[in-house]
């Protein structure tokens, strides 16, 4: 779990091996101000992530994060 924040807003990202048992479709979900966005990633050795991506964010932001994660081990 990493928190990021600039003072005024926060994105908390979850990373998890992916289970296609339990991780059946990507989404964008709002619930008053608070955006999540769930989305597999695959790294470069061609394993399966499950990412949670949650915050009082635009969903933009949001995606940006998802698309600038890169696993480094």
């Amino acid at each position: 779990h990493w928190v990021f924040s600039d003072g005024l807003a926060s994105v908390s990202l979850f990373v998890e091996a992916f289970d296609p048992r339990r991780h059946v479709g990507e989404s964008v979900l709002l619930d008053g101000a608070t955006r999540t966005l769930t989305k597999r990633l695959t790294d470069r050795r061609g394993g399966q992530w499950w990412l949670t991506a949650v915050g009082e964010v635009p969903t933009r932001t949001l995606q940006a994060f998802a698309g600038s994660l890169e696993r480094s081990r």
